[in-house]
């Protein structure tokens, strides 16, 4: 006899972050909704918000869904830093990964929970730039911002890639003797002055030698991507393509 064990049909098409009411529209039930939270395909965001599964999530990447669910998760204003400004950038992904995003703002308080870092910092005007939709520390805030945080060798990696096509390495000096008494300014001071500082050796940039052995030797399997359209130059297209929080078709991200 044939099998006659129903299949559940696909889900809708769904944005990576949706609402219950979304999920109706779209057409599922509050029946199949109240499932999927319970058998963990859904994580809750906040009361009636979710965070589905990335595969609905019209084509995005896994990390543009956390970053999705990170900018929906706050009302405040809000700048992507670090690693996925990085990301955002087209530079180099770290060897453990781009991680939980960490989002910036000049308000307090601070947050670290449920996978999300929100960090009250100092953000000047000239430090922060829209790019896909979203707002992000500018390129030399980005790079020296992962001079401080990052282990060395991604911190190396990053700054000989945004020395090839983003921030002139003189810029990127200027930058860091600016950031006073910051924390992992040590480190970026260190980086900045080797004599295999990105630009120190004109275009060869040994510095990418040097940080390319070094992540040879100990590279995971970290599945790291760039996000949908993003390229290593500054002129590349910058259309959005992640999502907002309320479903529409423009571009995620704080007012």
């Amino acid at each position: 006899m044939p099998n006659s064990r129903r299949v559940r049909p696909p889900d809708p098409l769904l944005p990576v972050v949706v609402s219950r009411a979304q999920a109706r529209r779209a057409g599922l039930t509050d029946r199949q909704i109240t499932w999927r939270i319970e058998h963990g395909q859904w994580k809750v965001l906040r009361r009636n918000v979710f965070v589905t599964p990335v595969p609905g999530g019209a084509g995005l990447g896994a990390d543009d869904g956390r970053l999705v669910a990170a900018l929906a998760s706050t009302r405040r204003e809000v700048v992507v830093g670090r690693a996925h400004a990085a990301r955002l950038w087209g530079l180099p992904c770290p060897l453990g990964g781009w991680g939980d995003p960490v989002l910036l703002t000049a308000d307090g308080p601070h947050r670290n929970r449920d996978g999300i870092r929100i960090v009250v910092t100092p953000l000047p005007e000239q430090g922060v730039v829209r790019r896909r939709g979203v707002l992000v520390t500018s390129p030399v805030r980005t790079v020296t911002d992962c001079l401080r945080v990052l282990p060395p060798v991604d911190a190396l990696a990053i700054a000989d890639a945004a020395a090839r096509s983003l921030v002139a390495a003189p810029l990127l000096v200027a930058a860091v003797d600016l950031l006073g008494g910051r924390p992992g300014i040590v480190q970026a001071r260190q980086v900045v002055a080797s004599p295999t500082a990105p630009g120190s050796s004109g275009a060869a940039t040994p510095v990418g030698r040097r940080a390319s052995s070094a992540r040879q030797t100990a590279r995971p399997s970290t599945g790291c991507a760039p996000p949908n359209g993003a390229a290593s130059t500054p002129n590349a297209s910058r259309r959005c393509s992640m999502p907002s929080a309320a479903g529409s078709s423009g571009c995620a991200g704080p007012a």
